[in-house]
């Protein structure tokens, strides 16, 4: 099995919280279903992984404090594309919303972390 280095496992990580992203609730019906429905649901499940978390804290690529909020959301968006899959709630639904709001977060986090470390 081959492994990928850390800066690509964060460059996948950074990828599929994007599919999270609001500005995909402006595209049009094909492309969220893409990038919810095929994109997110794998990037989800392998690139929220402990695995690949821990790798990224170990290589100081994100903070220790994404890791339980990243973890949650791995399921949370497993169990939301199993049971809130139509267009309407990907787009309408609190949960859905909710899981977009801890993305952002998550992300936000990853980018103070990033400025921290290139100032140090």
């Amino acid at each position: 099995m081959d492994h990928i280095s850390a800066a690509k496992s964060l460059e996948l990580f950074l990828y599929a919280l994007s599919h999270l992203d609001e500005s995909h609730l402006d595209g049009s019906d094909e492309d969220l279903i893409y990038f919810v429905l095929d994109e997110l649901d794998g990037d989800a499940h392998t690139f929220f992984h402990n695995y690949t978390v821990d790798l990224l804290i170990n290589a100081n690529l994100i903070p220790v404090t994404v890791r339980e909020r990243t973890l949650t959301l791995r399921d949370f968006v497993k169990c939301l594309i199993d049971t809130k899959n139509t267009l309407d709630e990907i787009r309408n639904d609190s949960e859905w919303n909710n899981a977009r709001q801890i993305a952002a977060g998550i992300l936000k986090d990853i980018r103070a972390h990033q400025t921290t470390n290139e100032n140090s």
